[in-house]
């Protein structure tokens, strides 16, 4: 057996393999240079607004002012990133994004800012960075082989979160030597690093056989497909619960370096620093800390000591204590976060996987701005030390809840089936009907086993979601009365078109689905697929 130094080095060698690769670091610098602008805007603004007005709720909605694009934006941006190039995408943004960033820095240089202002100022640069957003979370599987997929996601979510730690740290430090300016400035700059970046590279993902749906389509089956993937709901609830009970440090902290400790924009970049310093350094550990625990044991400790340092933050201890606990906060945020997005990617193929990542998005930010507004909010009763207290009770019980429902990772296999349900190569194109023509029901027969029957009927609910997820709108299983061992199984989709895209879905584990339910079947009975188009009726 492998001793555990070995096995921590293995890992560690593995979790940087992708970065080998030329256009993988062009990706993961660019992804980076982009989130990491998304929380120079962000918590910049609060800073900025901290010191325009002594309210904690006008600072606060700095952050739901950044928040609410992609909330509002989110699921039509990852629809249009599933359906586009997604790299022409990003740079057709990008390029819009850097002269607004440039407009903005000569409004702030020329006229001034404004409470108001810096709030429409935040929210615009938010709407373009939530209209990519998606399409750079998915953009990872498309410059490596599919064996480094599941290695470059875990990279790709570290990217997220360490630009959550090294964003507001950098907006601290340039508010605090240039100003509003300053931050404009560099928000431009992001634009035009991150439109370099995607000259460096290629995509190399594998294409659909069929036609893109059409937006609104998109939209309805990437819903579907997380509503009926069980996989994705804990993830999801994992993350809505962590970010609103830790967004009170992030929303309050400002307020607390400048009622607590007096400190101006440049000592508020200090207590950022501590935490951008404490998430690095969760990078280079979190290879050790996976090679040594489980997935749901690093999210319960991770949840548990967010909540001890936000304790210390409620208690406004000595600063030399609060930037030791800002140390520690930003390296188990960093692991925890990351682990929780990546166990998301983990569950989504490819033909759907920016539209699952803008409802990560939806719940990441809508948990940040609910929570910000929430904690915020509750400075007026609690005061500001009074809302971090409570925030760490909250996130001290979301770790006893994680240990009663634990994350675990994904072990499906989203790698496309080499046959179908119809034994081999079904043809894509449209055969008879035309590829519009529909509603289409799909009628597959089962002669099973009488002493099976359990059995057949708890894999047939597994069938059941991976139909709904893959497209189908109505799934049912039907037991014939006259012949109680025949069992029908049916599903509907929109056409024929829709049902080509269906097949071309199919993963290895769908298919697996599939073949186990053969093994409760009656021999020599195999199961017995029909089709049905809906006929169109003469008027009266």
């Amino acid at each position: 057996m492998e001793s555990t130094p070995r096995a921590a080095a293995s890992g560690f060698a593995s979790t940087w393999q992708p970065l080998r690769r030329g256009e993988f670091r062009a990706v993961f610098f660019g992804v980076l240079c982009m989130h990491t602008a998304t929380w120079v805007n962000q918590v910049g603004g609060a800073t900025l607004m901290s010191t325009l007005t002594p309210s904690p709720l006008m600072t606060a909605l700095v952050q739901t002012a950044a928040s609410v694009p992609v909330v509002l934006l989110g699921l039509p941006a990852g629809a249009i990133a599933d359906l586009v190039d997604r790299r022409r995408w990003m740079m057709a943004i990008q390029l819009g994004m850097l002269v607004s960033a440039l407009l903005a820095l000569l409004f702030v240089a020329f006229s001034g800012l404004s409470p108001l202002a810096l709030l429409l100022l935040t929210g615009l640069v938010g709407v373009g960075l939530a209209l990519q957003s998606p399409a750079a979370q998915a953009v990872y599987g498309e410059v490596v082989p599919r064996e480094e997929l599941p290695v470059a996601m875990a990279l790709g979510s570290m990217s997220f979160n360490m630009s959550r730690i090294v964003g507001p740290a950098l907006a601290g430090a340039v508010l605090g030597l240039a100003g509003a300016v300053g931050l404009y400035a560099t928000l431009a700059l992001f634009s035009a690093l991150v439109l370099v970046s995607l000259t460096r590279w290629r995509s190399h993902a594998e294409r659909s056989r069929v036609a893109p749906e059409r937006l609104w389509s998109a939209l309805r089956g990437g819903m579907r497909y997380v509503r009926h993937s069980p996989e994705c709901h804990r993830p999801l609830l994992h993350t809505f619960i962590y970010m609103t009970c830790g967004s009170a440090a992030w929303a309050l902290l400002p307020v607390l370096a400048r009622d607590a400790y007096q400190l101006g924009a440049q000592g508020y970049g200090l207590l950022l620093g501590a935490f951008g310093i404490g998430g690095l350094g969760g990078v280079f550990l979190m290879p050790a800390v996976r090679s040594r625990l489980s997935l749901p044991r690093i999210v319960v400790a991770s949840t548990a000591i967010f909540a001890v340092v936000t304790a210390v933050l409620a208690l406004a201890a000595p600063l030399l204590v609060t930037l030791i606990a800002l140390l520690v906060g930003g390296a188990v945020w960093m692991i925890g976060a990351t682990l929780m997005y990546a166990a998301l990617q983990d569950t989504l193929p490819d033909w759907v996987r920016a539209r699952g990542l803008s409802i990560y998005n939806l719940v990441y930010f809508t948990a940040m701005a609910g929570g910000a507004a929430l904690w915020g909010a509750l400075t007026a009763p609690a005061g500001t030390r009074g809302a971090l207290g409570l925030a760490a009770l909250c996130m001290a019980a979301a770790a006893v809840a994680f240990t009663r429902w634990p994350l675990h990772p994904s072990t499906a296999s989203h790698t496309r089936a080499t046959t179908s349900l119809y034994g081999d190569d079904m043809p894509l194109e449209s055969l008879a009907p035309g590829a519009d023509d529909g509603p289409l029901i799909v009628q597959i027969s089962y002669h099973v086993r009488p002493e099976c029957t359990d059995d057949f009927l708890r894999a047939a609910r597994a069938v059941g979601h991976s139909c709904r997820r893959n497209g189908a709108l109505f799934w049912r299983l039907f037991r014939e009365i006259d012949t109680p061992d025949l069992y029908v199984e049916r599903y509907m989709l929109d056409s024929w078109l829709d049902h080509t895209r269906h097949l071309d879905r199919t993963t290895a584990t769908d298919l697996a689905m599939r073949d186990r339910l053969k093994q409760f079947l009656v021999p020599g009975r195999e199961p017995v697929i029909r089709h049905q188009l809906a006929e169109a009726l003469p008027e009266d």
